[in-house]
């Protein structure tokens, strides 16, 4: 019970959204299925439970088998996903099993067991996949030799490990994909601590970020922070200049990118993004990358009663940060709490 009282002490957030009125006889005849265990996929479903106390809460997600994650949800900038430990004591029934199918008409989701289980109110919160046939000598398996670290944090501990074995001299590459994708600011930032850290340890070596794209969030900033505090160290390549990467050579850690042959004694390459396979199967997505919602509600525009959020939907398609998964988690609570009263 510990867990659940820093939890509530944390989510003050949650003060309007009890306050609204709603059905409680009406909720308790709801089953609402939350597919997804990332930031928005937990609080949404945690938000949910609490909100509407009555209803029966269904979270879906393989990963959560071995998943223990933060013991309690920490407000302002500290998003992270809420652990299964809180989840069980709020009350909602965590089904740690892959889903091989989702039926968004139906509302039933389909497991690897055999089991199914339908929903009166499906929310689908699956993140981001990768689009590894954009890029030519770069395919599904070989990220553990070219590390993205875009998904997982042990990659990135990885990724670290690489670039703390090189020579002092040796280069850096960073490809960053065409926007939209997740954490738009991300790959600036790891650029700026990898400069960091190499000013201190390894200042003969440099970081070439090659970008598929001509502008991005605070540029000018980071622009001028690199020529100021890391000068000579990080060289930006925007997409008219040939950043747009053409080709990648796994076996002699080589880039193609502008007519240009680069190689680097550490590869670290973003692939382009699209909505998670499960919406994607789903239908939600529909001839787009990304999942088409009602930008008011979230509910998709093709199925009712079906929410799309987080990552995978088209609101706010240049902010897809941890931050706007929390905001589109009680956005889509608001929804259904209008809904259901």
């Amino acid at each position: 019970m510990n867990n659940r009282r820093s939890f509530l002490k944390n989510i003050g957030n949650l003060v309007a959204l009890a306050a609204m009125p709603f059905g409680a006889a009406q909720a308790a005849n709801n089953r609402i299925i939350v597919v997804g265990g990332g930031v928005a996929g937990t609080r949404v479903a945690a938000y949910l439970k609490i909100s509407l106390p009555s209803a029966t809460v269904m979270l879906f997600d393989s990963a959560l088998k071995n998943f223990s994650g933060n013991k309690y949800i920490a407000i302002q900038n500290n998003y992270k996903p809420v652990s299964k430990e809180v989840l069980d004591e709020i009350g909602i029934d965590v089904i740690a099993e892959i889903i091989t199918q989702l039926n968004s008409v139906e509302k039933v989701v389909h497991l690897a067991n055999g089991k199914s289980y339908k929903a009166d109110l499906l929310v689908v919160a699956p993140g981001v996949d990768f689009k590894w046939g954009d890029l030519n000598g770069y395919k599904l398996g070989m990220e553990q030799n070219i590390l993205h670290a875009w998904q997982h944090p042990s990659n990135e501990l990885v990724l670290w490990k690489q670039i703390e074995s090189m020579k002092n001299g040796d280069n850096i590459v960073i490809s960053i994909p065409q926007a939209p994708y997740s954490f738009t600011q991300g790959p600036y930032q790891r650029a700026t601590r990898i400069a960091s850290y190499l000013k201190k340890s390894k200042p003969g070596s440099k970081i070439l970020v090659l970008d598929s794209n001509n502008e991005f969030p605070s540029m000018q900033s980071y622009l001028e922070l690199w020529e100021n505090k890391f000068p000579n160290m990080v060289e930006w390549i925007s997409a008219s200049n040939g950043g747009v990467l053409e080709k990648v050579d796994l076996q002699r850690n080589l880039v193609y990118a502008g007519g240009e042959i680069i190689k680097s004694a550490v590869l670290n390459v973003i692939p382009p993004q699209q909505a998670g396979v499960v919406a994607r199967q789903a239908g939600l997505n529909l001839n787009s990358d990304w999942c088409q919602v009602n930008s008011d509600t979230l509910e998709s525009i093709h199925y009712k009663h079906v929410y799309v959020i987080g990552d995978a939907n088209n609101v706010d398609i240049n902010n897809k940060t941890a931050s706007s998964a929390e905001h589109q988690a009680l956005q889509c609570v608001t929804s259904i709490k209008a809904l259901i009263s």
